[in-house]
């Protein structure tokens, strides 16, 4: 049993038995999903407001493309990079 307050740091793999995917994985999974403005899960974040939605699906579809040719494997390291300044 531990008796002093731990921190445990786990990596991105250690929820992948648990039907989580890999950094790489969800980065495919974004690029699959935001692949247009008219891709379904771009339709959806857009029109999530009722009152009209504070993001449109162009945005989306920039910051997938962003990701997608910045060459880095995951988000963490996409945004650890600043690449995401023009998103």
């Amino acid at each position: 049993m531990i008796t002093t307050p731990t921190v445990l740091v786990l990596s991105v793999g250690a929820s992948y038995p648990y039907g989580f995917p890999t950094a790489k994985g969800l980065k495919e999974l974004i690029c699959e999903q935001f692949s247009s403005t008219r891709a379904p899960a771009s339709q959806l974040l857009s029109c999530l407001n009722p009152e009209g939605s504070e993001y449109a699906p162009e945005e989306f579809s920039t910051f997938r493309d962003a990701f997608l040719k910045s060459g880095q494997p995951s988000v963490d390291a996409f945004y650890s990079a600043g690449q995401n300044s023009s998103v």
